[in-house]
């Protein structure tokens, strides 16, 4: 009968220590879980969370929505929302959107060719075609904002719903009476030597690709925005001596 009693006194104290341990174990496990989730170091504002959940929506709808879609993509850029998950703007576009920064920028000034002529046609009743699609809006990136309007107007007269191609010869409309006057009579042009152009371009293309990458990088140091929209300027330029304009 003592022997079960040890026995029984034994078997209670060992259940008694296994509780313990389990007990101790479950608040070791709820600290770790709640100790492993890490703030991030610049959280976004409630603002901000909300503004990167309508920007997000917009660019979800696709690329045929290309205007929202420019705007949204400068919201992110310029406020910088995609801190929290990406270290870079054009890590955020690659990773969470599947094109690079550089197409980004396209799409960006695509949309700011459009912000151009919308603003214009307030001071005019004269018709300026408003370009539904990228592609119609990237042939007038290639020249100033006043030929921009200027080939726009053109473009308009041309059709109510102008291709990229006519938005493209309205630029080479636009562009030919200020340079027309100033070309030699044919008989005095010399022969034309064979043109290195695909190097050129492929040069260019280089020198963009280290603009980017550089733009990528500047962004990171605080203080440089100065620096940032200079190369961004900079990558305009050459996107317009590939797209055949001028500097």
């Amino acid at each position: 009968m003592k022997e079960a009693s040890k026995t029984a006194i034994a078997a209670n104290k060992k259940t008694e220590v296994l509780d313990s341990v389990t007990s101790n174990t479950d608040v070791v496990v709820a600290t770790v879980d709640a100790t492993s989730i890490q703030e991030p170091a610049v959280p976004l504002t409630s603002a901000e969370t909300e503004l990167l959940a309508k920007c997000e929506a917009t660019i979800g709808k696709g690329l045929k929505a290309f205007r929202e879609v420019a705007d949204a993509l400068m919201d992110v850029r310029d406020h910088r929302l995609y801190r929290v998950e990406f270290g870079t703007f054009e890590e955020y576009c690659r990773k969470k959107w599947g094109f690079t920064a550089r197409h980004a920028y396209h799409l960006i000034d695509a949309g700011e060719v459009v912000k151009n002529l919308e603003r214009e046609q307030l001071f005019t009743d004269e018709p300026i075609a408003i370009p539904d699609t990228e592609s119609a809006a990237r042939a007038l990136v290639k020249t100033d904002r006043k030929k921009q309007v200027e080939a726009a107007k053109r473009a308009a007269k041309k059709s109510a719903n102008p291709t990229a191609k006519q938005f493209a010869e309205a630029v080479e409309e636009e562009e030919k009476p200020h340079t027309k006057s100033y070309l030699p009579d044919k008989a005095t042009v010399p022969p034309v030597k064979s043109s290195s152009k695909p190097k050129d371009n492929a040069d260019l293309e280089k020198l963009m690709e280290l603009l980017d990458e550089a733009e990528t990088q500047a962004r990171k140091i605080a203080g440089c925005d100065d620096v940032v929209k200079t190369l961004h300027e900079l990558s305009k330029t050459i996107t317009r001596k590939l797209n055949g304009g001028g500097k």
